[in-house]
């Protein structure tokens, strides 16, 4: 099996953070957001990863080889132009039309057993198995009914409300290039709903955690929320080597009488003497002036964002 990961996009909904960072480098827990999808590809057994680029893709690839691709065989490639999520898989095509394809957001966090998924993949005897989210009702659903997915985003029309939303996480045999359009394009409209209606596409209900990093406010929720459970995510990045999820990063200089609570510190961060600073990420380099009061933000460079 190989792992893609989708990585091109602008990261427009979590502006002004990605006017100077790709979304894929966004630390959560002084760790990119990409790498908790790599983590997921380790524990699968995953050797070979593949990724689409688009936007500052220097600064993603310079990032990699400054970790040695954390020993993966990686591939990356660079679109001209973004071809959305079905367009951008089918450029791949011939790194990946030889084997099962485990498909990750490079802006998502997930805890999900991918063993399992992966098990119940190989056991549903699909071409393509999607990881879906129990939210209640869900305002784009996919709709399941005996154990396969019937619509997805109403496309047949069904008219059947349905609580299960699709993560952006999926396993896929190789016929779903058959599907794909070359150029930009939806893997949702063009791979998911031909699958539907020329063979099957089975659904794996995922009950664990599941955090779409979309907006500036659901990037401090996962950073918090990371925190709060920081000893079971270093757990589960121990696979990965030379990089772990941490509450402060390397180097932090801390003034006489700063007070930190709850707050994630990125590397090489000063703060000040008497500074007060709760529920709140900073990015590495951040400096926080003496005497400093700050209680749900993001703070990046000179730039400081209320949540």
């Amino acid at each position: 099996m190989k792992g893609f990961i989708f990585a091109a996009g602008y990261g427009t909904r979590v502006r002004p953070l990605t006017d100077s960072v790709p979304k894929p480098l966004l630390p959560i827990c002084n760790v990119p957001s990409i790498l908790y999808s790599l983590m997921l590809m380790k524990e699968a057994g995953i050797q070979t990863v593949v990724c689409n680029l688009h936007y500052l893709a220097e600064d993603i690839i310079a990032y990699f080889q400054a970790h040695d691709n954390f020993g993966f065989d990686m591939h990356f490639t660079i679109e001209e132009e973004i071809l959305g999520t079905g367009g951008g898989l089918k450029n791949c095509e011939q790194l990946l039309n030889d084997d099962s394809i485990l498909l990750c957001n490079s802006d998502a966090v997930f805890d999900i057993p991918v063993k399992k998924l992966l098990e119940a993949y190989r056991a549903s005897g699909s071409p393509g198995m999607l990881v879906l989210k129990d939210t209640g009702m869900a305002e784009r659903p996919v709709y399941v009914e005996n154990e396969i997915i019937k619509d997805i985003n109403y496309t047949f029309s069904s008219n059947s409300h349905a609580p299960f939303v699709y993560t952006g996480m999926a396993v896929l045999s190789p016929e779903i290039f058959k599907y794909l359009e070359e150029g930009f394009s939806s893997i949702v409209y063009t791979g998911y709903t031909s699958l539907i209606q020329h063979h099957t596409l089975a659904p794996f209900l995922h009950r664990g955690y599941w955090v779409d990093v979309g907006t500036t406010e659901s990037y401090h929720r996962v950073n918090m929320e990371i925190l709060d459970t920081i000893e079971y995510w270093q757990t589960r990045f121990s696979s990965l080597k030379d990089v772990c999820p941490s509450v402060t990063g390397g180097d932090v200089h801390f003034e006489d009488g700063a007070d930190v609570t709850r707050t994630v510190t990125g590397e090489g961060s000063s703060l000040g003497a008497d500074c007060h600073i709760q529920n709140s990420v900073l990015f590495p380099g951040s400096r926080i002036d003496p005497g400093s009061r700050y209680d749900n933000v993001i703070i990046q460079n000179d730039l400081v964002i209320q949540v």
